[in-house]
């Protein structure tokens, strides 16, 4: 009977998660040697330095930390006065890459409210000090991180007025015209956050579960097809799992495979910010080798 194997990694960026990475590299590298990449380049092809990674081992990070990042927003970033002036309010949601030198190109705006609050963020994206690049199997890669900042007015009050800032998140599903506050707030998930998801159990318990449920299809056997899946999927902050998405598939049955066991995985342990669980998003590749 053939040998089923199969690797998931899970993209942990904080340092106090960084035994679990090591642990996971080492898993990695037992197999790697003839493993295509797992990092979803969105450009295709080899890893050169044109390639921009969705997901990697290691996400960037501004100079600083978060520490740093939040006080060079607050010595920098201002809330334009035409968009003062007409009241303007909202979430920018801008996306960039940081590149393997710690720059930042490529920026785009995803949600737009106007007033010259796009261009404010623009302008301190493109000005920001240089970041840590974001790294794949020891190696800085490009990048692309999401970001929204959130401009609010205090009324008449204009000592309140005020932008507020949460690192690499993104709304889901898009937010609409007239959307408040707390709507918009539980819309949104985050791509890195202090404290990272984990399986409920560690990594021993994930193990498990992939070994017991985790099934290496029939039609995908008889074609010879082998490779990697890569599924994302949001951890709420109860610990439950939604919005299960196909990232990138192989066919032959194994993506609705990979699909069907993490939808069926056991609560997993939130990602937190400030000590606070957030809705988190993780991207899991899930390999299958016939042997």
């Amino acid at each position: 009977m053939k040998k089923i194997i199969f690797l998931v990694l899970l993209y942990l960026s904080c340092t106090s998660v960084q035994g679990q990475v090591s642990q996971l590299n080492s898993i990695l590298d037992q197999v790697a040697s003839d493993a295509p990449g797992t990092s979803n380049p969105t450009l295709g092809g080899s890893d050169t330095t044109n390639v921009v990674y969705e997901v990697v081992e290691i996400q960037p990070s501004p100079a600083g930390g978060m520490a740093g990042w939040n006080k060079y927003l607050s010595e920098n970033l201002r809330y334009p006065p035409n968009a003062q002036r007409k009241g303007i309010e909202g979430t920018v949601i801008v996306a960039f890459v940081v590149n393997t030198d710690g720059t930042t190109t490529d920026i785009e705006i995803l949600r737009s409210v106007g007033g010259g609050c796009d261009e404010e963020v623009i302008r301190i994206v493109k000005g920001s000090p240089k970041w840590t690049p974001g790294m794949q199997r020891g190696m800085p890669v490009r990048t692309r991180m999401r970001l929204p900042l959130r401009f609010m007015l205090g009324g008449t009050d204009t000592s309140r007025d005020s932008t507020e800032v949460s690192l690499n998140a993104v709304p889901l599903p898009p937010a609409t015209d007239g959307q408040d506050s707390s709507q918009e707030g539980a819309a949104l998930f985050f791509d890195l956050v202090d404290t990272p998801p984990s399986p409920v159990g560690g990594l021993g318990a994930w193990s498990r579960h992939l070994s017991e449920n985790l099934a290496y299809p029939t039609s995908a056997r008889m074609k010879g097809i082998q490779g990697t899946v890569l599924v994302s999927f949001i951890v709420n902050t109860d610990g439950t799992i939604e919005a299960i998405e196909l990232v990138q598939g192989i066919g032959g049955g194994c993506d609705e495979e990979a699909i069907r066991t993490i939808k069926i995985s056991p609560n997993w342990m939130p990602g937190m910010i400030k000590g606070k669980a957030v809705r988190t998003r993780m991207k899991i590749p899930i390999r299958f080798k016939l042997g």
